[in-house]
């Protein structure tokens, strides 16, 4: 997909302003926030990508090396936000330039994952001074057992605190549910890859479409999240495999691997779900401002069961609606 700048900005003036925002995204990001700022580093980065396409890429190669080195002078040793940064930016301008945006979330996501992974080696090999599984493993279930007690009385606490209110419950309820969250966790690193995939795609899109001529800014709206239709499948069986599994009290790495199957494409379904809702509701309210503020309402109100309400809504009708279209993007 090609992209042609808009009459009211000129090439290496834009290249440039884009290098010195993504540098110093990078560098504020390595020095003070961390992956809050990754997003906008990825996606200032990527838009530079694209748009130096066809030409000698100077910008591209050096604010990535730049970024890099800043990285080598703030911290001493080799932080990963800037290579991090720097393989997301490509991810995107790759799979916008050919592919979809369901297939470029899904590998940025699972890059997202990569890295956590990969700092999570750096915490524990920190900690152990030594580079094997076997450290790494023992490092995190030692961890595990150190929240699990601590968790633990500190459930007792609240219980003996609640008087006659906590009658009867059981303090192991404690366990079940630290356990039942550490079972999760694979899936939560994929919906926090996720989350910094759609936020980065964000940026991308809207920085993109802001700098670009009319006939590519329609180019870019149409570049939009499509699913495939095995994934509604999955959706709808990883959901009544879990609700069978929870009736029926059923434990296992069977029971696991279904619930992080649902918990991942339960926030996939639920991304899609808040565009098709605030549609809706700003079709009812005339105001497009109220309806985002009815859903932020909604999920501060009802957490969970908002993402799940939202979630099956939304998967219901943007599948009925690319049957009748086709199969085409929405």
């Amino acid at each position: 997909m090609q992209i042609s700048l808009s009459d009211k900005f000129r090439t290496i003036p834009t290249l440039i302003i884009l290098a010195l925002l993504s540098l110093v995204a990078s560098v504020a990001s390595s020095f003070l926030f961390g992956d809050l700022l990754l997003p906008l580093t990825a996606a200032t980065l990527a838009v530079l990508f694209v748009l130096e396409g066809g030409r000698r890429r100077i910008f591209s190669i050096a604010v990535p090396l730049l970024a890099i080195a800043a990285d080598l002078l703030i911290h001493g040793t080799l932080s990963y936000l800037a290579l991090e940064a720097t393989v997301l930016a490509i991810i995107i301008a790759m799979f916008f330039l050919q592919g979809s945006k369901a297939e470029c979330s899904f590998w940025l996501a699972l890059a997202v994952s990569l890295f956590v992974l990969f700092a999570m080696v750096l915490v524990a090999y920190q900690q152990t001074g030594v580079l094997e599984l076997d450290a790494f493993l023992d490092y995190y279930i030692g961890l595990y057992k150190e929240v699990e007690a601590w968790f633990t009385e500190l459930f007792r606490e609240v219980i003996a605190s609640s008087g006659d209110a906590a009658e009867g419950i059981d303090p192991s309820i404690a366990s079940t549910l630290l356990s039942t969250m550490a079972s999760i966790i694979p899936s939560m690193i994929m919906v926090f890859g996720f989350a910094v995939a759609g936020v980065s795609l964000k940026i991308f899109c809207r920085i993109l479409r802001f700098l670009s001529d009319s006939e590519s800014a329609e180019r870019i709206s149409a570049w939009r999240f499509a699913l495939p239709t095995p994934l509604y499948v999955a959706f709808w069986v990883a959901a009544a495999l879990n609700l069978l599994s929870g009736l029926f009290g059923t434990t296992g790495m069977f029971s696991i691997v279904v619930l992080n199957v649902y918990n991942l494409l339960l926030y996939v379904f639920a991304y899609m779900g808040i565009g098709v809702v605030v549609n809706l509701l700003t079709s009812i309210f005339k105001k497009r401002s109220l309806a985002i503020l009815a859903v932020v309402g909604a999920f501060i109100a009802f957490s969970s069961l908002a993402i799940e309400l939202i979630a099956y809504f939304g998967a219901s009708v943007v599948f009925y609606r690319k049957r009748d279209t086709g199969g085409k993007n929405l």
